[in-house]
């Protein structure tokens, strides 16, 4: 038996969810007594998610530093800071004298849970990269170096890794890595990327995203779920997933993008729309529900659009993409539900993540970046998608079954370097 801690990932997020669920499951294959740890800044609702997920039972929640609950967050960002610093170089003077600290060793939660785990299993979108900057970058290197020298095990679980131009996030980058057990690039720029730096460590190899393994809903649970929001299979539909990130980056200018497609799909081509919240959070102000507000408020056809602001499961929302001939989508793990039930997504992207999954279906010239969409190129890419659609699915077919082993390889990688 040995005891694993997941950190990197809340279950918020509806990929964080297939991705925990899918690294879980294979942590308890390998040894059903493994103990596996949730690590999340917030802890209540992550525990009630793992409460209401067949999946996930046995999963244990451990959450937030009590030493930093304080309303101003620059306060207690700076107080959250100073107290890691604090226990990592205390790590470090005992590292020198090769000393392991106690048990009651660390000041922050953090820091303790990391102690107390044998392997650390990250599950991160994405790392060390512009988008993030520096302060992302020294965050996973301090996290890194910290399990190095308490000598356990740190598996970079299937993500995106880089690119960057900065000097100090590809040093973060070479440092952090070079401390891991095992690595595993979800793509193509991300390997190249992991070239660039000429690691010393040579355990990494490409794993696609573990949310690709995660289950399709049954028909019965499609059934339910198509009653309850009315959904008609003699209906044409297509899925907006949008993030409410890219309403505070591009603004009102990507709501007015968004509404004016949609009217031209529901009026020249007859589709019906559904408007899917994919992250809820009432306490932050990641809330899709807003965006998908103000998205309603802005088209005229608003007869002819479903708009779902349920916190809806990681399947249930693939239940609802399942009826849609295509989506757009801005949600990165929106754009993977569609692609595992074989629709093809248009994707409004802000990083390079997207186009290095879709990449692997042979669908690259389907992202645009938020910052360069426009009426027109929007249009021209629906354009294609209607065009291709048929084509375009037995391709994803192929692919998507391909990749549906994922969690199976990364279980295999687990085993072999977790044990070694």
């Amino acid at each position: 038996m040995k005891k694993y801690l997941i950190v990197g990932v809340s279950l918020r997020s509806k990929g964080g969810e297939a991705m925990v669920t899918e690294a879980y499951k294979k942590i308890r294959e390998i040894d059903p007594s493994n103990l596996v740890y949730l690590y999340v800044p917030d802890r209540d609702y992550n525990a009630r998610i793992v409460r209401d997920t067949p999946g996930l039972f046995g999963l244990q929640v451990i959450g937030t530093d009590s030493e930093v609950r304080i309303r101003n967050r620059y306060l207690r960002y700076g107080i959250h800071v100073i107290l890691l610093s604090y226990d990592f170089v205390k790590a470090l003077y005992y590292y020198a004298l090769h000393r392991e600290p106690s048990k009651r060793f660390f000041r922050t939660s953090s820091c303790t849970s990391i102690s107390n785990a044998d392997i650390i299993i990250q599950i991160a979108g994405i790392s060390f990269t512009d988008n993030f900057g520096v302060i992302h970058a020294f965050s996973w290197t301090w996290q890194m170096i910290l399990a190095k020298m308490l000598k356990k095990k740190f598996f970079c679980m299937p993500q995106s890794f880089g690119p960057s131009g900065n000097v100090l996030v590809r040093w973060c980058a070479k440092i952090g890595l070079d401390q891991v057990t095992y690595i595993m690039p979800r793509g193509k720029k991300s390997a190249g990327f992991i070239r660039g730096l000429n690691l010393k460590n040579r355990n990494c190899s490409f794993v696609p995203d573990l949310a690709f393994s995660h289950g399709n809903p049954l028909p019965q649970d499609d059934e339910i779920l198509w009653r309850r929001f009315g959904i008609s299979q003699e209906t044409r539909y297509v899925g907006i997933i949008f993030n409410s990130h890219l309403y505070r980056w591009g603004g009102m200018k990507m709501i007015d993008i968004l509404a004016g497609e949609i009217d031209r799909l529901i009026s020249v081509h007859g589709y019906r729309i559904i408007l899917l919240a994919h992250e809820v959070d009432e306490i932050r102000s990641v809330d899709d529900r807003y965006v998908n507000t103000l998205i309603f408020d802005r088209c005229r056809n608003k007869g002819s659009i479903l708009v779902v602001n349920d916190d809806l499961s990681a399947k249930e929302i693939k239940s609802l993409v399942k009826v849609c001939d295509f989506t757009i989508c801005s949600r990165f793990h929106g754009m993977i539900s569609s692609l595992k039930v074989g629709v093809i997504p248009i994707v409004i992207g802000w990083a390079e993540k997207y186009g290095e999954i879709m990449e692997l279906f042979d669908a690259e010239r389907f992202v645009i970046g938020y910052d360069r969409v426009t009426p027109e190129n929007l249009q021209e890419l629906t354009g294609q998608v209607l065009r291709d659609r048929e084509e375009l699915k037995r391709r994803i077919a192929i692919h998507a079954a391909e990749y549906e082993k994922a969690s199976g390889r990364a279980g295999e990688i687990i085993m072999q370097y977790g044990s070694a």
